[in-house]
């Protein structure tokens, strides 16, 4: 992220002013800014043949304040995962996962995993309302709200999965 100090782009704006009007918004539990719940999808080339789709990955690029907001709840759930997933996880074909984890679902599990309202207040906070467009060569798409799937390019994201991934597991292997 640079030195708390540095500007992060043409406004002047340093990382310490981010992180103070971000943490306000949090502890407030108010909502995003139009800007903060906007992502633009661009297609990263993995390599092999261009013309098939799956040689293509999206990632969402999101404004810094959204990615300051998202790092400080992904720091606070990092600090729990180790008790809350198994080794099992590596174990699954995971490829397109990240397109199937439904919020709703994702947030009442987590409340079910022992995470309080008010955490569990900012992470809707972070996923409610959002949306992206696609930008193709120098063009945007119309906006599309994103509601079922994690938004690839967010600290977040991986945590989401992986928490969504062991309940699967857990799902899995009682049934066995």
């Amino acid at each position: 992220m640079g030195s708390l100090r540095s500007s992060i782009g043409p406004s002047g704006t340093s990382w310490a002013l981010i992180s103070w009007r971000c943490m306000q918004l949090f502890w407030r539990g108010g909502a995003l800014s139009a800007s903060m719940r906007k992502g633009i999808q661009a297609l990263l080339f993995k390599g092999g043949d261009r013309a098939e789709l799956k040689n293509w990955c999206p990632l969402t690029l999101l404004t810094a304040d959204y990615k300051v907001l998202a790092k400080v709840a992904t720091l606070r759930l990092k600090q729990v995962m180790s008790g809350l997933v198994s080794e099992d996880l590596a174990c699954i074909d995971q490829e397109k996962a990240f397109d199937r984890v439904q919020h709703g679902f994702l947030f009442g599990v987590l409340g079910r995993m022992g995470f309080g309202p008010r955490f569990l207040g900012w992470l809707r906070t972070l996923y409610k309302g959002v949306y992206s467009c696609v930008r193709v060569n120098v063009f945007l798409s119309r906006a599309v709200e994103q509601v079922g799937e994690v938004r690839q390019g967010c600290p977040l994201s991986p945590l989401f999965y992986v928490l969504f991934m062991e309940l699967c597991i857990g799902t899995l292997v009682s049934i066995v």
